[in-house]
């Protein structure tokens, strides 16, 4: 089987997949929509994780919004994206891929990815890029050998029923 990021054979483990729908709907608190527990010594010294997310966003709320999801490893942000969406009543496409990697220690890592959003059209199933997001963090120190929580959350910047941010499926690998 070919791993991901077109690597041949390496040792790809899915780790978790979660296709429960979770949402934030009209909060403006920061909300989890992700979470999972990577056990103490997973990421090691010399491996990496790659977590993937596919969702949508919406504002229907008459004004624009301003939606942000964050990627996190033991509560340190990996990414972020904070987009202002126009209102519309068509949802926005959601794609996430971001990698953690250990740096030659259980206290160093890196991170890297990047966040896309899609046209309306995408939720039928065409994905036109409207805005990427792409960004690494050079400076993560969790210590690994403890057990730390990988998450993704979302927040809307105005309380409104019709602007929400949705994950639909998320898968977790082991590199």
């Amino acid at each position: 089987e070919r791993g991901l990021l077109g690597i041949g054979a390496a040792d790809v483990i899915r780790l978790d997949r979660d296709v429960v729908e979770a949402e934030v709907v009209s909060s403006i608190a920061e909300t989890t929509l992700y979470s999972f527990s990577v056990a103490g010594g997973t990421l090691d010294t010399a491996n990496m994780l790659v977590v993937e997310a596919i969702g949508r966003l919406l504002n229907n709320s008459g004004g624009d919004a301003d939606l942000t999801v964050r990627a996190k490893y033991g509560g340190s942000t990996m990414a972020s994206s904070n987009q202002t969406i126009t209102t519309s009543a068509n949802a926005l496409g959601l794609y996430l891929r971001v990698l953690l990697v250990a740096e030659n220690a259980t206290n160093a890592q890196v991170s890297g990815g990047f966040i896309r959003y899609g046209s309306g059209a995408s939720i039928a199933g065409v994905y036109t890029a409207v805005n990427d997001f792409a960004g690494t963090h050079l400076s993560l120190a969790v210590d690994s050998t403890a057990a730390q929580t990988l998450a993704i959350t979302g927040q809307c910047s105005v309380n409104n029923g019709n602007t929400a941010i949705r994950l639909d499926v998320v898968q977790t690998y082991l590199f």
